[in-house]
């Protein structure tokens, strides 16, 4: 047993004393936010502080630790308002955020010794911490602001609750808007709902739903898009809420689960706001109208009279915020795809808040730890595994296993080779234990042999030269894009770039 002193709390664990201490924070603590990448000290995302000082966990081992203090990213401030978090989310440094949390343990070690840094102080500190994907072209630049900035102690902006989500083209589907536990909701259903106007729960369960609003006046827009670092939750809340008049400061974002319902999840080609923007925009719009409609029944007045902003409604002097419309109204109203598209959205000039610069909502969950991944999705009887990628992508096939080496752990369960029909992932091995740490260290002791085709025989100089001819091939390659005025304005390169095709891991 090893005892020791975990974010101000005596603490005794049971792994052996070789464990690295990263997994002992989250799997015996069930501490998340310190996270998992290179597992070999290089990256950074995994640092603590042990004794205050910037240590990488996932080479630590949990012996190391005994008696010591640890504190970790949910110890920094029990309010997640230490000076350099303040200024993490002041600058919005986070993007995708995975390595956020090691990076701001390593900067309040760098101020530490150095209170007044200079670049190349930062430079040589900072280095060390890897962002896991390319981050803003000035992330060290950020950094350095966050830093002179956590170092004057600047007040944090008032920031709105984190969240995430979006959907499917319901181009043919009514607008239905019906009452739901203490809430309402407020989505596309199929034209036969629509037409029905039920006021049924059970009629939105299939359909997409974009949002809702509680009693509170809270909007909770649903995201289907993936997080990457690029904000999409906060750039389609918008969207909703400028139609809506909603109350920025009582929009937050909730990312969906993995239901059929939510049709096609598919993030990429900078495709997610483009092709929403009218689906959400006259969702958000219809939502406005019902609100304004039983607002003014509220009221006792007529609706022509009444103005929505801020999430209130307005008319000759008087006022209701939408949260007590949803409390004491009877929030039933459904529209035809016709009456859909005949609402009028706002023209660009009219609009609040696309265009106008905020507080991504998801930024402050990347600085205090308490953001979800991956990595963090636990459910009951969980078991964990690390792939073994074989010599090649295609056409590799598994030939014998060899886990004897690995059998001695505790908590290995096995070794299998993945059967993928589809042939996107052929030859892999998949290593299961009961830890995710047990499953990563059994999978360096399992043998595979593998056979190989062709493709092994395949050098990074074939490939560039294959490049090459299909480069200056005059039949090769594809419309991209068919414009006459394309080939006129596009600047020629005078240049070839290569990058080197990455090693599988």
């Amino acid at each position: 047993m090893t005892i020791f002193n975990l974010n101000g709390r005596r603490v005794s664990v049971h792994s052996p004393v070789k464990t690295p201490l990263l997994w002992v924070i989250r799997d015996e603590m069930g501490l998340s936010g310190t996270k998992f990448a290179c597992g070999i000290g290089m990256c950074g995302a995994c640092t603590v502080h042990v004794e205050g000082r910037a240590t990488r966990s996932c080479i630590t081992a949990i012996g190391a630790v005994a008696g010591t203090k640890v504190t970790t990213i949910e110890g920094l401030d029990p309010e997640g308002r230490h000076p350099v978090q303040v200024a993490w989310t002041e600058l919005q440094v986070s993007q995708c955020g995975y390595c956020q949390s090691g990076q701001i343990m390593q900067a309040v070690t760098l101020l530490k010794d150095f209170p007044n840094p200079t670049d190349q102080d930062i430079n040589a500190v900072m280095a060390g911490s890897v962002p896991l994907h390319d981050l803003h072209s000035n992330t060290q630049g950020h950094q350095a602001r966050g830093l002179q900035n956590a170092r004057r102690k600047r007040p944090m902006n008032n920031l709105s609750p984190h969240g995430f989500r979006s959907s499917d083209d319901p181009s043919r589907r009514g607008f239905l808007i019906t009452m739901m536990g203490a809430g309402v909701m407020l989505g596309y259903a199929r034209r036969s709902l629509a037409d029905q106007a039920t006021s049924s729960a059970g009629d939105l369960f299939e359909p997409t739903i974009w949002y809702g609003i509680d009693r509170s006046g809270t909007v909770t827009v649903n995201i289907i898009r993936a997080e990457l670092g690029q904000h999409v939750g906060t750039a389609l809340a918008r969207i909703v809420a400028d139609e809506l008049e909603a109350d920025w400061g009582k929009v937050k974002v909730a990312l969906v689960d993995t239901d059929p319902k939510w049709g096609l999840m598919l993030t990429g080609g900078s495709l997610s706001v483009w092709q929403s923007f009218q689906i959400l925009s006259r969702a958000g719009a219809a939502g406005r109208v019902a609100l304004i409609d039983e607002g003014a029944k509220l009221l006792g007045a007529n609706p022509l009279s009444c103005t929505a902003r801020n999430g209130v409604v307005r008319a000759n002097g008087r006022s209701i915020r939408y949260g007590d419309i949803v409390a004491h109204g009877n929030m039933r109203r459904a529209f035809t795809p016709e009456q859909l598209h005949a609402i009028p959205i706002k023209a660009p000039g009219e609009r609040r808040l696309i265009g106008r610069d905020t507080m991504a909502l998801d930024v402050p969950s990347k600085t205090n730890g308490t953001g979800r991944y991956g990595i963090d999705a636990i459910v009951e009887g969980m078991v964990f595994a690390r792939p073994k990628i074989p010599p090649t992508r295609y056409d590799s096939k598994v030939v014998s296993i060899d886990d004897s080496g690995a059998k001695h752990l505790p908590g290995y369960i096995r070794s299998l080779a993945l059967d993928d029909p589809s042939g996107i992932a052929p030859g892999w091995v998949m290593v299961f234990a009961e830890s995710f740490a047990t499953a990563n260290q059994a999978a360096d002791l399992v043998k595979v042999t593998w056979k190989s085709g062709d493709a092994a025989r395949v050098s990074e100089r074939d490939i560039q030269n294959r490049a090459a001819e299909l480069i200056v091939d005059p039949k090769g390659g594809a419309m991209l894009v068919e414009d006459a005025g394309v080939e006129r304005r596009s600047p020629r390169l005078g240049k070839n770039w290569s990058e080197p095709t990455p090693p599988a891991r």
